[in-house]
């Protein structure tokens, strides 16, 4: 099972925008105590042995971060809730993917609620998908249906011929 653990601040369409020739915006604030509790659950839940995987969503936003997370073999099938197709290459900070085995989930979830009442602002635990053989398939069901639906060994084709493109400009 896959969770998104959350905890809003800081909110920006970052190096997409960048990428595309927008201009990067961004808004919210940050506190250094809520981020402080926040990484520490997450290195309390990295520690317990009841996760299999887990991935900052960081540049790209959470769409790349899932995509990342693939292997060959091993997808994923998620719901994330997005306006729009470059909303789900946004970057919120501060967000992580959790995957779960399905018969921890409930000792996980106690686990992680727990540990979430210690902060001022709420952050989310949000089961979001599964694993799945092979794919990766996101729906989006906020306004518009938008899926990506992408073969694995294409994903990690495209971000290894990615690299060499980049290369060669530097060269």
């Amino acid at each position: 099972e896959i969770f998104l653990f959350s905890l809003p601040m800081v909110e920006c369409n970052g190096l997409l925008a960048e990428e595309l020739g927008e201009q990067i915006s961004a808004g919210g604030f940050f506190s250094n105590d809520d981020f402080k509790i926040f990484s520490q659950i997450i290195r309390e839940t990295s520690l317990s042995g009841l996760l299999k995987s887990y991935r900052l969503v960081g540049k790209y936003g959470a769409a790349y971060a899932l995509a990342r997370m693939c292997s060959p073999e091993i997808g994923c099938d998620v719901i994330l809730y997005a306006q729009s197709t470059s909303a789900l290459f946004g970057e919120r900070l501060y967000e992580i993917f959790l995957v779960v085995k399905r018969y921890d989930v409930d000792k996980f979830q106690t686990f992680v609620k727990s540990k979430m009442s210690t902060l001022r602002k709420s952050p989310t635990l949000t089961k979001i998908g599964e694993t799945i053989p092979s794919f990766l398939k996101i729906v989006s069901s906020k306004n518009e249906k938008i899926e990506i639906r992408l073969e694995t060994t294409e994903i990690i084709q495209r971000y290894e011929r990615g690299w060499f493109d980049k290369l060669d400009h530097i060269q």
